[in-house]
C-alpha cells in the first residue's frame, strides 16, 4: 500500500507539473489591437519578378503605403533563406523596381517586400503617427504580426527563369 501511494503522489506531482508547464506556455503572441479610436489603413499591393536579361532580375512592386515609409525587397530561396536584399523609403510613387544581380540561385526564387516596425530601420514619426508605433492601425491580406508587432509581407510568385 505504501508503494501504491508514492506511485499516486508521484503521478500527481508530474500531472501539477504538466500542467503548470502548458499554462505558461499557452500564453501565446497575440496580434496587437489598433490604437483606441485611431484610423485603420487597409494595405494592398503586389510583387512580380521577372528576368530583365542574363544578368538581372528585376522586382516589380506596388503598395499604397505612406512617403516615408522604410522597406526591403528581398529575392529569398525556395526554402526562405534570404538571398539578397535592398532597402528602401517610399516616396509619392505607390510602383517602383527594384534591380538584382542574378546569383547562383537554386531554383525556384521569390522576391518579397516587407514592412516591419524597425527591423530595416525605425520608421520615421510621421509613419508611426499614422500607422503606429507597432503597425497596429493597418490592416490587409497582407499583413501578419510576431513579438514585435504587425509586420507587412507581399510576396510574389515563384520564379524559375534566370
Amino acid at each position: 500500500m505504501k508503494r501504491i501511494g508514492k506511485y499516486l503522489i508521484l503521478t500527481a506531482l508530474v500531472l501539477a507539473l504538466m500542467l503548470a508547464v502548458c499554462a505558461c506556455g499557452s500564453k501565446g503572441v497575440s496580434k496587437p489591437a489598433a490604437d483606441e479610436g485611431a484610423k485603420t489603413y487597409e494595405i494592398k499591393g503586389s510583387v512580380t519578378a521577372e528576368k530583365l536579361n542574363d544578368a538581372t532580375l528585376r522586382v516589380h512592386c506596388n503598395i499604397n503605403l505612406e512617403p516615408g515609409t522604410i522597406l526591403a525587397i528581398s529575392i529569398d530561396s525556395h526554402e526562405g533563406e534570404e538571398l539578397k536584399k535592398q532597402k528602401f523609403t517610399m516616396t509619392e510613387n505607390q510602383s517602383f523596381y527594384a534591380d538584382f544581380e542574378i546569383g547562383e540561385w537554386e531554383k525556384p526564387v521569390y522576391a518579397s517586400l516587407t514592412v516591419t516596425p524597425e527591423s530595416e530601420g525605425k520608421q520615421p514619426d510621421e509613419v508611426k503617427t499614422k500607422y503606429g508605433a507597432k503597425l497596429q492601425n493597418v490592416t490587409g491580406d497582407c499583413v501578419y504580426f510576431n513579438t514585435q508587432g504587425n509586420f507587412i509581407c507581399i510576396q510574389s510568385e515563384a520564379v524559375n527563369e534566370f
